[in-house]
């Protein structure tokens, strides 16, 4: 592809000779030779014809020029956007996990301790209802340790039976978006509902989950909680396994 420079200098050239044809071409009656003259003549048409060409090819090369910088421009300005939300994403992250793990660490009663941490997730997250399990000493089994928002009696679990059981034995968040019907319910002034996503975090200290949280949210969790959780593991696991000794 020529360069802009390049292309305006032919065009300068093929004016020139459109011009010196074009002048030949009216003064062909004075040219003797017939062949002669035609070839002046055919020879203008010519010139004519890959002017225009070039024109055409040079307009048409601008616009794709211009489409493309267009292009990169709004390529540009969508990465800018998303590495602007993931600034803006991690930065809520190590904010709230600051929080989390600064105001709940004054507790030396294992029950205020789990009360303070579920409260804490309802404040950064918009969680309506919460459940703090901590495991049985000696056994596979979890009773409850606090709760938030519940009403109603809980039952605690066995590792490895149901979906608080699963995600203690795998050791992983289990995030849920669609929890089956009457599941949980929510009961406040505005009357009662179901949320549909939930959210189970086991807190794991020396390869055993030791205790572990049940959230629910009428909205989807935040991407960015899941590194949160990962930031706040090790110190709340350890805090658990302190208090329940």
């Amino acid at each position: 592809m020529l360069k802009y420079s390049a292309r305006k200098i032919l065009s300068v050239v093929f004016f020139i000779l459109i011009f010196v044809f074009t002048y030949l071409a009216f003064k062909k009656e004075n040219i003797q030779d017939p062949t002669y003259r035609d070839m002046v003549y055919f020879g203008g048409i010519l010139i004519s014809a890959l002017f225009l060409f070039i024109l055409i090819f040079s307009s048409s090369t601008i616009v794709k020029t211009v489409y493309e910088d267009q292009k990169k421009s709004t390529k540009r300005k969508k990465t800018d956007d998303t590495q602007q939300k993931e600034q803006i994403a991690r930065e809520q992250m190590e904010e709230s996990s600051i929080k989390i793990i600064r105001d709940i660490q004054k507790h030396t009663d294992i029950n205020k301790f789990a009360e303070s941490l579920l409260i804490k997730f309802s404040h950064e997250f918009a969680t309506v209802q919460g459940i703090a399990y901590i495991r049985d000493k000696n056994k596979d089994s979890f009773s409850t340790a606090a709760t938030y928002a519940l009403y109603g009696k809980t039952d605690g679990f066995v590792e490895g039976i149901g979906i608080n059981g699963q995600t203690a034995i795998n050791k992983k968040p289990n995030l849920i978006t669609e929890i089956p019907e009457n599941y949980i319910t929510v009961i406040s002034g505005l009357g009662s509902s179901s949320p549909k996503n939930l959210l189970v975090l086991p807190f794991v200290h020396n390869n055993k989950t030791v205790a572990l949280i049940e959230l629910a949210a009428f909205d989807e969790f935040p991407e960015f909680i899941i590194d949160i959780y990962n930031e706040i593991n090790d110190s709340i696991a350890r805090k658990f396994n302190e208090l329940n000794q």
